[in-house]
């Protein structure tokens, strides 16, 4: 029976995790539904249970890929899916019991290319918080083109797949895939994409994902590396096509490249000189909203020539914070 539903699951190093995700998606009430499960060449155990529950369940499809990243291991998924629609789930996430039945009854009766859900944020102190996309509100009970929530989507770099529910075709019409290469912002640029070819949008009012939190994950504070700042690059070069904006100074442009300049800030991989030869001519997006203090003024001395004192006052700051909580 071909599946109406297909959810992709891009597995890598959650062992810890995996069980409960997938435990979830096993409970889910709609019937017509597959999970392809991509095991990103994951060194733990991660393979090995995704094979069990493929063993025991058939909905369950394994695919065994080296490791080449998220966004690739994801695209992976997309292309082998059979569904009507396809939706993301992240390995160490969980879902409600009947978030794919609502969502897709709620496609069905609007005839929406993209359903969109609230979510729930769990943090690893136990609280819970739900988040409310306000910014669909007037899709609740109407179709609303997809542009229309390009900008604000990109405002706020919420661009995450799992609670988006999007007809298979959306993907394939435009040839829209997750970007080799990045291994940040991948789900922002396809959400994105998708917005930008005026599909129509639904919005449905319940929570019914559950983004489990934990600070080692995106926290602009981790660690960030070489190759994740050159992806970076790569990623603002995509928006550029996007958005058609080339300028330095495009506002357009201003959500990402705020954001880029401060991974590059905190990581403390270049000194003064590559820094500003790097990143001086972004100046003008240091001071963009969101503003940091203690990081943004820093950013913006770093691209004028004095990113390693910056650097020098920022870790002796960040001691002092983590000294007094």
């Amino acid at each position: 029976m071909k599946p109406k539903v297909s959810v992709i699951v891009a597995v890598f190093k959650v062992e810890e995790y995996l069980e409960r995700c997938l435990n979830s998606l096993a409970t889910q009430t709609l019937q017509e539904i597959e999970f392809v499960l991509v095991d990103d060449g994951s060194p733990d155990h991660c393979g090995a249970i995704c094979e069990q529950w493929a063993t025991v369940d058939s909905r369950f499809r394994v695919i065994h890929q080296e490791n080449k990243g998220v966004a690739a291991a994801r695209q992976v998924g997309l292309d082998a899916a059979q569904g009507d629609y396809v939706i993301y789930a992240d390995p160490d996430d969980w879902v409600e019991t009947r978030m794919y039945e609502e969502l897709w009854n709620k496609a069905i009766e609007t005839g929406a290319d993209i359903v969109i859900c609230d979510y729930k944020v769990e943090h690893t102190d136990k609280t819970t918080e739900t988040v409310k996309e306000h910014v669909f509100s007037q899709a609740i009970n109407q179709l609303v083109d997809g542009r229309k929530f390009c900008e604000i989507t990109f405002q706020q770099l919420r661009g995450s797949c799992w609670n988006k529910f999007v007809k298979r075709t959306c993907y394939s019409k435009y040839n829209i895939q997750f970007p080799n290469g990045i291994c940040c912002g991948e789900d922002l640029y396809v959400v994105l994409s998708l917005f930008h070819k005026g599909y129509t949008v639904s919005y449905l009012p319940k929570a019914l994902y559950h983004y489990c939190h934990r600070p080692s994950g995106a926290s602009l504070m981790q660690t960030v590396s070489m190759a994740a700042l050159e992806s970076d690059m790569k990623l603002l070069s995509l928006l550029r096509v996007l958005f058609d904006d080339h300028s330095e100074r495009g506002k357009s442009l201003s959500p990402w490249i705020h954001f880029m300049l401060q991974r590059a800030y905190v990581s403390g991989v270049y000194n003064s000189r590559e820094f500003r030869n790097l990143y001086g001519k972004y100046a003008y997006h240091s001071f963009c909203h969101p503003f940091v203090p203690t990081i943004d003024i820093g950013v913006w001395l770093s691209c004028i020539g004095m990113h390693r004192v910056c650097r020098v006052i920022f870790n002796w700051l960040h001691k002092i914070k983590a000294v007094i909580q």
